[in-house]
């Protein structure tokens, strides 16, 4: 009876610290952060540009969206306690203004933000783009890191405005693979 309980006994401990050493082992998620400041940004039409061709912000559900595109050296990435300033990133946004809220209302957006960790890194954004004048306007959402080297997820939050310049700020967590 004795050895069938002290080998119960064993058999629980070995998995506690099975388990114990798996929980310790998982990587822990990292703060980062992007800046984008005063980046000459284009806003053109929808149709034929580079949000319509990319597999993200190429969604346009009302039919009536135009492209604001940034693209140079203009981000500054923090993970952890690296940072990288003025380096190159691509940002594609796409505006759907069929589906306004008002008529200096609120439109959703859908953009992809490239090479803002390294250039293979890839974010998903989607928020909403409020006018406030009439060259004006704020915009906030969501991202997802789809791809990015070292990292198997991430996520955190998106704003800023555009008046012909873009400027950006995005707040969240990656998790290193």
């Amino acid at each position: 009876m004795r050895s069938k309980c002290a080998t119960v006994m064993v058999a629980f401990f070995a998995a506690y610290a099975l388990v114990a050493v798996r929980a310790e082992a998982a990587p822990k998620p990292q703060p980062a952060s992007l800046t984008i400041t005063n980046a000459p940004a284009s806003t053109g039409p929808y149709s034929g540009s580079q949000c319509e061709s990319n597999t993200y912000s190429g969604q346009c559900p009302s039919g009536d969206c135009q492209c604001l595109v940034v693209s140079g050296n203009f981000c500054t990435g923090k993970v952890g306690p690296h940072s990288r300033k003025n380096q190159a990133c691509s940002l594609f946004m796409t505006i759907d203004n069929g589906l306004a809220t008002g008529s200096r209302g609120c439109s959703p957006l859908f953009a992809v933000i490239q090479g803002f960790i390294e250039n293979q890194s890839e974010g998903f954004v989607v928020g909403t783009i409020c006018t406030f004048s009439s060259k004006a306007s704020n915009f906030s959402g969501g991202l997802v890191l789809d791809t990015g080297p070292g990292f198997s997820s991430g996520e955190g939050i998106v704003t800023g405005t555009t008046d012909g310049t873009l400027s950006l700020k995005m707040k969240g967590t990656l998790t290193p693979q």
